[in-house]
């Protein structure tokens, strides 16, 4: 603060030496601080201060006013397009997880689906299977029984053979063998019951 009020000292001392060198050459000093130019200078003042205002009031700051509202409603502008975009985003966003439960439901529909056809194809052959297990069994066991019968008759003809062949060695004379027969399938009979 002290260099300013310096400065503003020595430069009146100057505009003083000035005013006095400027005395010897005929000058008043300067014409801004010589009253009798106060009435022009005002006069041009008014004049200026009008032509600005005027100038100011008239052309820029409209202008400005016009750059002012134009940035304004650009930023409404831009505002309500960037709402409409997040509207129109959040609708995006809401179809997009519409259509991606739908197509998990129908997904998990066509997955059902296969699984139960699936069941299905199983279930049958399993049932083919059965069936034909069980007709395979039913036959071996048909077979088995013949085979069975087969056997204890060719067994009972075998003992009743013996039996008479043993009669005929032990008695010495011939043995009949429809009566070895019939006397081994009585004693089957009784060894069932």
């Amino acid at each position: 603060m002290l260099p300013v009020f310096a400065l503003a000292f020595s430069s009146a001392a100057m505009a003083a030496e000035n005013a006095e060198h400027g005395a010897e050459h005929g000058s008043g000093g300067l014409p801004q601080f010589n009253p009798e130019w106060f009435p022009s200078q005002l006069f041009w003042l008014a004049i200026t201060f009008a032509v600005l205002y005027f100038f100011f009031g008239r052309v820029t700051l409209p202008r400005i006013a016009q750059t002012l509202e134009a940035r304004q409603r650009k930023i409404a502008q831009d505002m309500a397009q960037a709402e409409d975009l997040t509207k129109k985003a959040q609708a995006t966003r809401e179809q997009f997880e519409r259509e991606l439960a739908k197509a998990q439901e129908q997904a998990t529909s066509a997955i059902r689906a296969i699984e139960d056809k699936v069941k299905e194809k199983m279930n049958d052959r399993l049932y083919s299977f059965r069936t034909k297990f069980t007709a395979e069994i039913a036959r071996a066991e048909s077979d088995l029984a013949r085979e069975r019968e087969r056997l204890v008759m060719e067994l009972n003809n075998m003992a009743a053979e013996t039996a008479a062949h043993a009669t005929a060695k032990i008695l010495q004379a011939p043995a009949d063998l429809e009566h070895a027969q019939q006397v081994v399938e009585h004693l089957n009979k009784a060894k069932a019951a």
